[in-house]
């Protein structure tokens, strides 16, 4: 098979399923081996779908194991969820880690976001600032070119000679 093989991780591990238009048979798709980075990120970031034998996926397996298990990073020794459904201690230590964890990358990445907004609104105040001086500048242009060609009238018509009175004698 030539391409890069995409393994499923976590809930839908091993699955017959469709994800955003990619068909996985038995949690497995093969994507082309140029052109396929897009399709790369939106199946791991959205889906859990890691390019076979990767660090990323090894590790995603590894954490959707250890969060299915109670956080037991050795699935034989987890004490897994009680019999009434209340989560373990390991259970709910995992998960407010994994929530902090989530709300720091989130407010990290809010902080960029605002970050772009302030520099965006920087360019478009930089750009109008440009564009007032350009018709500025396009305005002082034209009242020049007026004021020059105002100018080359007036000199032509006080320089023409006056009719001499020498020749008005001479007839």
């Amino acid at each position: 098979m030539d391409g890069i093989r995409m393994i499923l991780v976590g809930p839908n591990a091993g699955k017959d399923i469709t994800l955003h238009g990619f068909d996985f048979k038995g949690g497995t798709l093969v994507l082309p081996p140029r052109g396929s980075a897009a399709a790369q990120r939106i199946l791991t970031r959205y889906y859990s779908a890691y390019p076979a034998g990767s660090l990323e996926g090894e590790k995603a397996q590894a954490d959707w194991e250890r969060s299915r298990t109670g956080g037991s990073a050795d699935v034989g020794q987890s004490t897994g969820p009680v019999v009434g459904g209340a989560p373990s201690m390991a259970q709910v230590k995992a998960l407010t880690e994994a929530r902090a964890e989530v709300e720091q990358q989130l407010d990290a990445e809010r902080a960029e976001t605002e970050r772009l907004k302030a520099e965006l609104r920087t360019e478009r105040e930089a750009k109008k600032a440009a564009e007032a001086k350009l018709a500025e500048a396009a305005k002082a242009k034209k009242a020049a070119e007026a004021k020059l060609a105002e100018a080359a009238k007036a000199p032509a018509a006080a320089e023409e000679p006056p009719a001499s009175k020498a020749k008005g004698k001479a007839e």
